[in-house]
């Protein structure tokens, strides 16, 4: 231990103790695993969390079973559980590659699909629209067509007083043509 004195500050600064260069490694024997170790049993909680949330979220649609037993979750031999964790950190890269492209080809789909709907939401907009100009047309012609036989039924109804004083003075002319 070694001491720096100085009207500002006082330190220690202590100093391990140097190993005898004799003294040899300690060398541990490595049990047998007789279970899956912390570490991968996560990955296995995770998997039966993640399907139990599945399996809420999709109902009766779901067979919690088969995917459990996918997933390895309560397999007798743990070193069939160790297989399987193992498998998926040793292809995690690929893992995430695969969900990146998978994300990015949705996204282009989604953009795909939005865009198609919306020239089908355009193309019912213009239908539409020359459907209203058609009936309004239409509207138009029909109300033209009753204006017309309006003015002629009133036309006949004026003109009729008169004629119906001359068509019988022309009847009586005819008749008079005629003896």
């Amino acid at each position: 231990m070694t001491t720096t004195n100085s009207p500002e500050k006082k330190t220690v600064k202590k100093t391990a103790p140097k190993k005898a260069a004799g003294a040899e490694p300690k060398v541990e024997e490595k049990k047998a695993q007789t279970s899956l170790g912390m570490k991968h049993g996560k990955f296995i909680d995770y998997g039966y969390y993640m399907l139990r949330h599945i399996k809420e979220q999709l109902g009766e649609d779901f067979d919690l079973n088969a995917a459990l037993d996918a997933a390895h979750t309560y397999d007798e031999n743990w070193e069939g559980q160790h297989e399987f964790v193992d498998q998926f950190m040793n292809t995690h890269k690929d893992v995430r590659k695969s969900k990146r492209d998978y994300k990015q080809a949705r996204k282009v789909a989604d953009k795909k699909a939005a865009k198609e709907a919306e020239k089908e939401a355009k193309k019912a907009a213009r239908d539409a629209e020359k459907q209203a100009k058609k009936e309004a047309a239409k509207a138009e012609r029909e109300a033209k067509k009753a204006q017309e036989k309006a003015a002629k039924e009133a036309e006949k109804a004026a003109g009729g007083a008169s004629e119906s004083a001359e068509k019988p003075k022309k009847k009586a002319t005819k008749k008079k043509a005629e003896e």
